[in-house]
């Protein structure tokens, strides 16, 4: 029976490989603001990951990352 991802310990992973290719995804959640606009603070993130030349995509419910392990970390 494989182990569920809560009992594996780093110590039982520590043998696998770095994977050559990395996806993240993440999306940002207003918190503390006097609104609920986003807008500008996504604009500013953009040309951010724009500028470092990662293969990105933007999406109603986030940005999704693609790329090589050291672009992505």
């Amino acid at each position: 029976m494989a182990a569920h991802a809560e009992n594996v310990t780093f110590r039982q992973c520590a043998h696998l490989a770095t994977p050559d290719h990395v996806t993240a995804d993440f999306c940002l959640i207003p918190i503390g603001t006097p609104t609920a606009s986003v807008s500008q603070h996504i604009a500013n993130i953009q040309k951010m990951i724009a500028a470092s030349g990662i293969k990105y995509s933007m999406h109603s419910a986030g940005t999704t990352l693609e790329g090589s392990w050291e672009e992505g970390t």
